[in-house]
């Protein structure tokens, strides 16, 4: 069966739903329908709106009535903010390697945004001018969390999970390269007239990532006014753009959504002097007669669960709970990597330190050759300095005879997480892994063993819930059944699973731990003999 997704916009009026199926190259259309948002009831007196408030949203029974009238059954769905919900700042800032554009972004970004950063969920894009390759511009966009609840609150009685909340200049730009109304380098305005016909929106995009987005109010029960209203708006943003951007040349502009009046394009063109087009079909789509020119919103958005694109943000907190994983799994391999180094190091000295127990062994067999260094030493001396060379060259050997190789029980975790994850991705992450060894003494100077270690934290979230212990375990099972792993270590045990709480979603987090002996001291040294075949 053909990939399927559904793209839901939400106006002041009224809740699109489009379903198209295909791929976002050669979409199908399979469903639309306009839910009209029932009116809330105007309250008499502040007194009766108290006692009496409204027993549910009605923005959420439109668009519950909505997918029951199309028949949909719950799965995953796109949505998209409307513009004024939504903040785009633009700021230039000298180029940085990517690993530390994240974090120098949100400081740069914190002069721009009216909130505090732990307020907000934010994305950025940037581009960077062929003229100047050392200045990155930044496109920072922000929305407040407590926007992102409120839209995800209007799909709970659905059933459907909100895998993405785009942004509406990204949804109408996809459109249009669908429909080869802009080039992807394209500086353009996009000028999108909302379904209610009073609404109005400015889209500067250049390169295909919005620059500025605001809403303007117009009648339009009179032409001509509305006219003059939508030339002058669209006159003041390109003049701001211009001074923004160097006086950068827009190359046209694209009316879509409402038809308000016919020869809008002409007139815009004369006054303005560039180039304007207009998008009010979907041509390139197969059977899409009945989608309606002003869905074109809830159009984009579906387009993006078909595949994602180079144009595209998403603000879901499902998407934020699949970066953290993301996080914890790309700290794990740094995690591993940098023990790997460490061990490598380590290997590496231990090479040294078998040179070192043979060249003593050598200076000991000619020891009797050297009889300058000695012949002012008494007896005494000779037979302490012999001791301290034994014990020397015994804590030498114990300490090469009692080395692990960590790496291949490190590598065998990384290979046990993709079997465990084969059916189901991130079903298991790793978010913390800490190795310990301590020598199990027998006097208060050498050791005589080692007592190892090994600490692994992690979780697991799933639509399912109910599937997390499994995996779990699942993967329990697998280090205690792989032997390179478990070389030299005695047990392993599931110490602890709990329910945590990561971006409002409960994830389950675990500790296991394995070990061989323990870390104790002991008043009697053993001989030499059984603590060199100590494992």
């Amino acid at each position: 069966m053909a990939k399927a997704a559904v793209g839901i916009y939400i106006s002041k009026k009224s809740v699109d739903i489009v379903e198209l199926a295909g791929s976002k190259n050669a979409p199908v259309f399979l469903n639309f329908i306009r839910q009209e948002i029932p009116p809330t009831p105007t309250p008499i007196g502040t007194d009766i709106a108290e006692r009496n408030p409204p027993e549910q949203d009605p923005i959420a029974v439109a668009v519950k009535e909505g997918l029951e009238k199309l028949n949909l059954k719950p799965h995953a769905i796109q949505t998209v903010l409307a513009s004024n919900d939504v903040m785009i700042r633009y700021f230039d800032m000298p180029l940085l390697p990517k690993s530390e554009q994240p974090q120098a972004v949100r400081f740069e970004a914190k002069k721009y945004v009216p909130f505090k950063l732990d307020e907000i969920t934010s994305d950025f894009k940037i581009l960077i001018e062929p003229k100047n390759k050392n200045v990155m511009g930044i496109f920072f966009i922000a929305v407040t969390k407590a926007h992102i609840n409120s839209h995800v609150a209007k799909f709970k009685d659905t059933g459907a999970i909100v895998t993405g909340i785009d942004i509406m200049p990204f949804a109408l730009w996809r459109s249009l390269l669908l429909h080869k109304k802009v080039d992807p380098k394209d500086r353009s305005v996009i000028l999108y007239a909302d379904n209610d016909r009073e609404t109005v929106s400015i889209h500067i995009m250049e390169s295909g990532i919005p620059f500025m987005s605001r809403d303007f109010k117009i009648t339009t029960s009179d032409k001509e006014a509305a006219f003059e209203k939508i030339v002058s708006e669209l006159r003041v943003s390109m003049d701001y753009y211009g001074r923004q951007k160097h006086k950068a040349e827009i190359s046209q502009i694209i009316t879509c959504g409402e038809m308000l009046f016919s020869g809008l394009d002409t007139y815009i063109a004369d006054e303005l002097k560039i180039a304007t087009s207009t998008l009010y079909g979907f041509n390139k789509v197969k059977n899409a007669d009945k989608i309606l020119p002003s869905a074109i919103v809830a159009f984009g958005s579906a387009l993006e669960g078909l595949g994602k694109s180079n144009y595209s943000a998403n603000f879901s907190p499902l998407s934020a709970t699949i970066k953290h994983k993301k996080t914890y799994g790309i700290i794990a391999i740094e995690v591993i990597a940098a023990v790997a180094i460490v061990m490598l190091f380590y290997l590496f000295n231990s090479f040294l330190i078998r040179n070192t127990v043979t060249e003593f062994k050598a200076i000991k067999k000619e020891a009797s050759s050297f009889p300058v260094n000695t012949s002012l030493l008494s007896l005494k001396k000779l037979i302490a300095r012999k001791e301290s060379m034994l014990k020397d060259i015994e804590l030498l050997r114990l300490i090469v005879n009692n080395r692990v190789s960590w790496a291949g029980k490190l590598v065998s975790i990384a290979n046990d997480l993709p079997v465990i994850n084969r059916e189901t991705p991130g079903g298991v992450w790793i978010d913390s892994l800490v190795i310990k060894e301590s020598f199990i003494l027998s006097d208060s100077i050498y050791p005589s063993g080692i007592a190892r270690k090994l600490f692994i934290s992690g979780g697991s979230f799933l639509l399912d819930s109910s599937k997390e212990a499994v995996y779990i375990n699942g993967f329990l099972k697998a280090l205690k059944k792989d032997a390179i792993f478990m070389d030299y270590l005695n047990n392993i045990d599931l110490d602890s699973v709990d329910k945590k709480n990561i971006e409002g979603y409960q994830v389950s987090a675990f500790t296991i731990s394995a070990y061989s002996g323990e870390a104790v001291y002991t008043g009697n040294r053993p001989s030499l003999s059984k603590r060199a075949g100590r494992r």
